[in-house]
Formats: C-alpha cells, structure tokens, sequence
C-alpha cells in the first residue's frame, strides 16, 4: 500500500448529512447517494470528482456527508445541502476491494500517520474513483485522514 502527503483544493459538495455509527454507512449511502447524484443531474450540475464522503468525528462518534463534488450550486438543493470545504492536509492511500474489509486499510493508514510522527484531525475522507458494489473487490477507494 502506497501512501501520500497532500492538500486537497477546497469544494463544494452536494451531500446528504446524518450523524450515525459504522454499521449504519451501508443503508445511509445506498439511499441517499443516487438520490444526491439524481439532485445534481436535476439541477444541471456539473460534478468534478467521484462521490465523496466526509466523516465529522467527535466525543460522540461521528456525522457523514454524502454525496458529489461539484463545480457550481445552481438552484434549490433540498432536501440536500451544498458545503465548502476547506484546504485538507491528509495522508492518503488507495484501497482496492470489498467494503468489508475496508477496516485494516485504514488501520493501515492510521498506523503511517503515527509512523510519520503527524497527529490525525477529527475529520477522515473517502472517494470512490470506482465502485463496483458493496461486495466487490474492484472497488477502488481513496482513503484520507486530515493531518497537521
């Protein structure tokens, strides 16, 4: 597994937003992802990277944002939200397979962030440059952990 140091551009992204615990991630995303991606066809958007998700962390566990990098906002995006993001510094890492066995991948990334002496920030990142389904193992999957 190769792993990178890099600051993602700011963005916009049209997502669904929801506090919830791991096990609930698959039920959330099949929903609300194509009826995110249909939003932004509606609307006439144009997308700019590979559906996204953007994990919030806290005492509490965690809040998700779902949905699709895009250019502009043009209309009304309800029931969804549009939010900027800011510079990301992350370590990153491409893990290709099944989502459920996503979980030593990012044991993996966190593991390089304590080796690199960085500390981790309360935010972690996912973009699916390919999706296959949930079982599959030509998933590609970028993983991103914020760092300072």
């Amino acid at each position: 597994m190769d792993f990178e140091l890099k600051t993602v551009t700011p963005f916009k992204l049209l997502c669904a937003e929801k506090r919830m615990g791991f096990p609930d991630i698959p039920q959330f995303a099949g929903e609300v992802v194509p009826q995110v991606c249909a939003k932004a066809t509606e609307l006439g958007l144009k997308t700019i990277a590979p559906e996204t998700f953007i994990y919030h962390f806290d005492e509490k566990g965690f809040v998700l944002q779902a949905g699709v990098p895009i250019e502009a906002l043009k209309g009304d995006p309800a029931p969804f939200k549009v939010v900027t993001t800011e510079p990301y510094k992350c370590l990153t890492c491409v893990y290709k397979g099944s989502m459920k066995t996503i979980a030593p991948a990012w044991d993996k990334l966190m593991h390089e962030v304590r080796a690199k002496g960085l500390t981790s920030t309360k935010q972690s990142r996912e973009i699916y440059h390919r999706w296959v389904e949930f079982d599959s193992a030509e998933n590609e999957t970028e993983l991103q952990v914020g760092v300072v």
